[in-house]
């Protein structure tokens, strides 16, 4: 398989199952629904004091990239734990797994 197939295979299963890639996704979506919204169904006079940018919090530009890439690696973290756990492990087991503790060892009872 070629490098960037296995890649993207990769990056696809860590968004599948990334919880935290799938409540931002939501809050997105939510925020367009309102801007969309607010842009097509309300009066022109409402749309200064609506404005979505005025609605977040005004921390400094290094504050935001600090909180975009934490929530980057957490959902990768994440997404990659839940893909191990849920399709990795249980095709070649845990480590250790592959050890028989059914069969006594020699010289044991």
């Amino acid at each position: 398989m070629p490098r960037w197939k296995s890649f993207r295979y990769t990056v696809r299963s860590i968004t599948r199952w990334s919880l935290t890639v799938k409540i931002g996704g939501v809050v997105i979506g939510v925020f367009w629904f309102l801007q969309l919204a607010k842009d097509e169904l309300l009066p022109e006079e409402w749309e200064e004091h609506l404005r979505l940018l005025n609605l977040l919090p005004h921390f400094h530009w290094y504050i935001w990239v600090i909180i975009c890439l934490s929530l980057a690696l957490v959902g990768t973290l994440e997404g990659t734990m839940r893909w191990n756990k849920n399709e990795i492990a249980p095709m070649i087991g845990w480590p250790g797994s592959l050890t028989l503790k059914d069969k006594p060892q020699k010289g044991h009872k």
